[in-house]
């Protein structure tokens, strides 16, 4: 029992102080984020770490980057296209917390970019900072290189794969596979990518918000669906079932 509570802990707690954490909040402020969550129910109060274990947490999630801050040059040419971009995309989706990018980082963008190159600039951040964290430490990285091969983020039949391969305990299930822009990256494709141009909102209807954006009654609750069919094996990963 105390395996399959902690295994429920690091997915649904762990996912979002790394996420959080990566956006460059404080462990204060995630904690604070996390009492916010429980008493919403997202998940039992019981299951919120001591500040200082976020603390820990969090020096692990991000780890010191000695190798210096990365900046553009000549001798990089198009390589640095990307790092551009998701440096940009740091700046903006961390508020303005983060606006430098190490040179150890960088280099690890570039290596996802280069094989997997529909991946959207924060994930390929989160992955890179993901993958430098482990190395600091030693440790497997055998479930981030299978959520790269498999590609969850593709559709819904990479996600159903990946989560097939995850309930049968082939692979270990990722971080970045909880991270919630992730599931939202996912989902949308499923339902289909949306115009540029944001639709008029219709005169007398309600609209729910999903990662800030306004979503139609109708496309909020395929979108809820689709989720929950996506999150149905990866819960039982982590039940044990």
């Amino acid at each position: 029992m105390a395996t399959r509570r902690k295994r429920s802990r690091l997915a649904a707690v762990m996912a979002v102080e790394e996420d959080l954490a990566l956006r460059g909040h404080s462990p204060a402020a995630i904690l604070r984020d996390l009492q916010d969550r429980a008493g919403k129910g997202d998940f039992p109060a019981e299951w919120i770490p001591s500040r200082r274990t976020i603390e820990r947490d969090v020096n692990e999630i991000q780890p010191p980057d000695p190798s210096g801050l990365w900046s553009f040059s000549p001798v990089e040419g198009e390589d640095a296209t990307f790092v551009l971009t998701t440096l940009a995309t740091v700046i903006y989706q961390t508020g303005g917390r983060v606006t430098r990018l190490g040179n150890r980082t960088a280099d690890w963008v570039q290596a996802i970019h280069a094989v997997v190159p529909d991946l959207d600039p924060w994930n390929a951040f989160v992955l890179a900072r993901m993958y430098e964290a482990r190395g600091e430490r030693n440790l497997d990285v055998d479930d981030l290189d299978a959520w790269l091969a498999f590609g969850p983020w593709r559709g819904p039949e990479a996600a159903s794969r990946y989560g097939e391969v995850v309930s049968k305990g082939w692979v270990a299930l990722s971080p970045v596979a909880m991270n919630v822009a992730s599931r939202v990256v996912i989902a949308a494709a499923a339902l289909g990518a949306p115009d540029k141009a944001p639709k008029p909102r219709p005169k007398g209807r309600k609209v729910r918000t999903v990662e800030g954006a306004l979503v139609d009654p109708e496309v909020y609750e395929d979108l809820m669906k689709f989720e929950d069919r996506l999150k149905a094996p990866v819960r039982r990963a982590i039940d044990g079932e």
